[in-house]
């Protein structure tokens, strides 16, 4: 877990980074119908009424390698592409042989699903009524401007506008629509607006691979320069002089490691390399501070951050190193004036604090402490103004969250209050440093996000939005609420619940039970439209807070990773079992529900408790665990060494993960009905993962239960769809191999 600091110039919030933030959950009508009509008692799979029907066999073709002199064998390592990177960038790359598979998978899931064409077209438009079709955020102030995107009605993508501060005529800056034009997989992933507001720097992903286009758009001719620059993660950073822009530049292997300078109107061969990172596991990210003087470079894995400045007045100026790189020390900093502003989990500080130091002071230099490390009080987001220091906490035993004012003048300090109920508070920075009107956002799983914006003179708060549910939504028609469960050692583990007032807590409920667990990220217990429409059936919603996550601080992150990892997945099977103590649901009544590392999760603990779960839903799962971290010839396994462990050099850190994979531990027992989403040119989770686990599971299973796998053919690892089409995701024709 880090500290969440903000960018500017309209690059909008960071918190880990985004090239490597997990996954989160977003609810289709695919996933949603399997479950309902599936769900004891009432179960309804359709029976296979013809041959074609029957679920797909892939054939088994041993691969067996060697390992610390431990033989492992993989039934179903060709369902792998030997063109990864052509696959990414041209589906019709993939090998004739695996599209066939394919297409057989997803013919198979059209069949089983194809009855509930019904149930799918009502819940659609029981989510679309839940969204505002003319959605607009609320303006930012930055200089001479305020910026803020809109939908126009019922349009699938956002327009980036702005108008002079204090009103006047709007300018649309760019329109997603127009520039997704005839693409299904589309998604701008940053915006930069140039120092003296005349050209907007915008990366776009055109097909959901994660591998950018950085563009660069005269604002007064609405016309886009030459400049293109493909290969690009994430977004980018401007000089003051509005001449040159920063990137980090894709790489196959590492993810992200290099940063260069580009030059307007020269080639992108003549770019200048900024910084290099070299360290095994270690990827790179640029962003702005909020004062618009620095660029931070920041080279980090899952335990460990390194970070350095660059002087944007004189860009071709080398990098500052600010802070000794140190193995399990993190670190996010900021600059106020000759001051340099750093939270740390350095000296044991687990929770974090927040010290200072000269900006031009040696990376050796300690801190001083500001805010110290006070255990239990979990830092999670610091915003560093001209006259305040703003940074919110989590209480850890009761899970609330404050938000801290202290002046810097005085000292003088004050606190923002939210009640006790689950919810998710977040500090919205702005795009200025010198201000004494920051934003923050509230919500929980029954409250949708309110904006307020915040007087740190005056301690007023002005409501700003609401976020509109058009369809209608009462809070107080729902309940949420916090449980804790013991864990196998002891340890307490939280889960938040949502579910209708009128719900009979008699046992009789299912659960959607969802959880992720890994990286320090944290789930929050936000507000979600689609939910709703499970929780409307009578279904009772609930996140499980595991270890592995952030949700507790750096130690919840440290209980649940490298050779802790099992506490990750025993902690989702204590939840669950706690939800049928506390008689709220009963044993096969349960969907286990997780996306991403949370795949390896709900994989992981249906092969151990498969007795539990009445149906899983697996979104681009990890589940293949150990063969993906054998191979670092893939875009993310030397970035997940910190988390999992390297099982090429351990012998140790091989046989953990050999102990819980998903993939490895299927076994011949019964298991639930399973369905199963993954893109074709996910970067992060190769397809062959899920591929391979369904047909492990058809082969082994000992029950009549369905899975059914669907494969999307572009939207990579997060969808990159308009927000109407990320309702319903349904089973697709491969393509047709390339010429």
């Amino acid at each position: 877990m880090l500290p969440r600091w903000y960018p500017c110039a309209g690059e909008g919030p960071r918190d880990l980074p985004r090239t490597r933030v997990p996954l989160a959950w977003i609810p289709t009508v695919a996933r949603m119908t399997l479950v309902l009509v599936t769900m004891p008692a009432a179960i309804h799979v359709p029976p296979a009424r013809a041959a074609g029907e029957a679920p797909p066999v892939a054939a088994r073709r041993p691969v067996t390698a060697k390992h610390h002199g431990i033989h492992h064998t993989d039934d179903y390592a060709w369902l792998r592409t030997a063109r990864l990177e052509q696959v990414l960038q041209r589906p019709g790359a993939l090998e004739r042989p695996i599209r066939a598979h394919l297409e057989a998978e997803n013919a198979y899931a059209r069949n089983v699903l194809g009855s509930n064409r019904a149930l799918e077209h009502r819940l659609v438009a029981e989510m679309r009524g839940r969204v505002n079709l003319r959605e607009q955020s609320v303006p930012e102030a930055r200089g001479p401007w305020e910026c803020y995107t809109r939908y126009p009605a019922g349009a699938q993508r956002k327009l980036y506008c702005r108008r002079p501060r204090g009103g006047g005529p709007e300018q649309v800056l760019l329109d997603e629509n127009a520039l997704a034009r005839g693409q299904r997989a589309f998604s701008v992933d940053a915006t930069a607006v140039s120092p003296d507001h005349t050209l907007l720097a915008y990366a776009l992903d055109a097909d959901g691979s994660e591998r950018n286009t950085l563009k660069v758009r005269d604002l007064e001719t609405g016309r886009d320069l030459p400049d293109t620059i493909a290969e690009v993660r994430g977004g980018s950073v401007w000089s003051l002089d509005g001449r040159h822009l920063f990137y980090v530049r894709c790489d196959p292997v590492k993810w992200g490691r290099a940063i260069f300078r580009h030059t307007l109107g020269t080639a992108v061969a003549a770019d200048q390399l900024v910084y290099e990172e070299a360290e095994e596991g270690f990827a790179v990210e640029a962003y702005k501070t909020l004062s618009e003087r620095f660029m931070v470079i920041e080279a980090s894995d899952f335990s460990t951050t390194d970070v350095r400045l660059v002087d944007l007045a004189d860009p071709s100026r080398s990098a500052q190193v600010l802070i000794e790189r140190k193995r399990g020390v993190k670190h996010a900093v900021a600059d106020l004036g000759n001051r340099l502003i750093v939270a740390t989990n350095a000296d044991g500080a687990t929770d974090w604090k927040i010290g200072e130091k000269a900006l031009s002071a040696p990376a050796t230099a300690p801190l001083q402490d500001i805010v110290p490390h006070r255990p239990g009080r979990i830092i999670e987001q610091v915003i560093v103004y001209q006259d305040y220091l703003v940074w919110l906490e989590r209480d850890r035993e009761l899970g609330s969250q404050r938000i801290f004012v202290r002046r810097w003048s005085d000292g003088q300090e004050h606190a923002l209050e939210f009640g006790a109920e689950p919810m998710q508070v977040e500090i919205l920075a702005g795009l200025e440093q010198n201000t004494h009107w920051p934003r923050y956002a509230y919500q929980t799983m029954a409250q949708p996000k309110q904006t307020f914006d915040y007087d740190m003179e005056t301690r007023q708060r002005t409501l700003r939005m609401v976020r509109e549910v058009p369809s209608g939504h009462d809070p107080a028609r729902y309940v949420t609420r916090r449980i804790e469960a013991p864990a196998q050692d002891g340890t307490r583990v939280p889960a938040s619940l949502l579910y209708r007032r009128d719900t009979e807590l008699d046992g009789s409920a299912p659960v959607w039970l969802d959880g992720y667990g890994a990286y320090g990220d944290k789930q929050d217990p936000g507000f979600g439209i689609a939910r709703l429409s499970l929780v409307e059936r009578g279904f009772i919603y609930a996140i499980a807070h595991v270890r592995g996550g952030g949700e507790n601080g750096e130690s919840w992150h440290d209980a649940g990773r490298l050779l802790n990892k099992l506490n990750t997945f025993t902690d989702f099977i204590a939840v669950a079992e706690q939800l049928v103590r506390l008689g709220l649901t009963r044993p096969g009544r349960i969907v286990a529900s997780g996306a991403s590392a949370g795949g390896t999760l709900v994989g992981a603990t249906v092969n151990m408790r498969p007795d539990l779960f009445g149906a899983v839903y697996a979104e681009v799962p990890f589940v293949d665990c150990l063969n993906t971290l054998l191979d670092c010839t893939l875009p993310l396994t030397e970035a997940s060494f910190s988390e999992f462990g390297i099982p090429s050099e351990s012998r140790a850190d091989f046989r953990n993960i050999q102990s819980y994979a998903p993939y490895e531990n299927v076994r011949a027992q019964a298991y639930p009905p399973m369905l199963i989403l993954q893109s074709l040119n996910d970067a992060r989770v190769p397809y062959w993962e899920a591929t391979k686990w369904a047909a492990k599971l058809r082969r082994l299973k000992r029950d009549a239960n369905p899975v059914v796998l669907i494969t999307r053919i572009r939207g990579g690892h997060s969808g990159g769809s308009g927000r109407f089409d990320n309702l319903e995701i349904t089973p697709g024709p491969t393509p047709s191999p390339s010429p």
